[in-house]
């Protein structure tokens, strides 16, 4: 029996160790799995989160260039401005160059708000609208510098109106553009 004994321990002493190595090579492939898994997801939720921080730092930029333009294009339009063109003794041909590069800003600043801002594309229509008014109310002011007392003030009174309404337009866009980026900040 010591031979039959030893035969049967050796037998289960290697179906034990057996059965721990097979063990250990499952458990071994599942934490590896888990592993690498965990590993993938990691990198994955990596790569979105500088998708998102990319997508967010170029919008801020977006913003600020189309601030940038909104401002330069907000003194455009105005008494200041009016009285400023009409005190130069600038002339229509003069004034009309300058409206030319005015449109030039505005042309930027609607090709910046039609591809990221689109919701805004009405208000910088709108803009668009009121310094086609103002260039017409002012060219005409410095066409006819004799004009009499009543037509001058009915053109003053006009280019005043539009300011109110560009100024209007230019707030609610600008307030807009600061809060979007205001969250995209945080």
């Amino acid at each position: 029996m010591d031979i039959i004994e030893t035969i049967f321990t050796l037998i289960f002493g290697a179906g034990i160790s057996l059965l721990t190595t097979y063990l250990n090579n499952r458990y071994s492939l599942k934490r590896d799995k888990f592993k690498f898994d965990n590993e993938r997801q990691i990198e994955s939720d990596k790569r979105e989160l500088d998708k998102e921080k990319e997508t967010r730092l170029t919008l801020i930029s977006n913003s600020e260039s189309a601030l940038s333009l909104i401002y330069e294009f907000e003194h455009s339009i105005g008494l200041t401005s009016s009285v400023i063109d009409s005190s130069a003794k600038m002339t229509h041909l003069e004034f009309d160059s300058k409206y030319r590069n005015e449109l030039n800003v505005l042309v930027k600043l609607k090709a910046l708000v039609a591809t990221r801002f689109p919701d805004f594309y009405d208000y910088i229509t709108k803009l668009n609208g009121l310094h086609n008014q103002y260039w017409g109310y002012q060219r005409s002011l410095l066409i006819d510098t004799n004009q009499n007392g009543d037509n001058l003030l009915s053109l003053t009174k006009e280019i005043r109106r539009i300011e109110t309404e560009a100024n209007q337009e230019i707030r609610n866009v600008v307030n807009e553009l600061l809060t979007r980026t205001r969250r995209l900040s945080n």
